[in-house]
């Protein structure tokens, strides 16, 4: 059993840096990983104008499809 583990954890390492080296290529080509951001400077700008026209965060969240907390973010920016 101690031998089959060891064989088990070399396969998980070498598959480890594999994995490591397909990151590390996709980062040098521009891959971006994760969720898209969305407070881009388009949104945050809407944000404010709609706020300077007068309507309150809720309407704002409704509108924009963002939370509340991302609201307040964005006004602050």
């Amino acid at each position: 059993m101690g031998i089959l583990a060891l064989i088990a954890e070399f396969k998980n390492d070498i598959r480890h840096e594999r994995q490591m080296d397909g990151i590390k290529k996709a980062r040098e080509s521009g891959v971006r990983f994760g969720r898209k951001p969305l407070l881009i400077s388009e949104t945050i700008k809407k944000v404010k104008k709609l706020r300077k026209a007068g309507k309150t965060v809720p309407e704002i969240m409704q509108q924009t499809t963002l939370s509340k907390a991302s609201v307040y973010r964005a006004l602050s920016a």
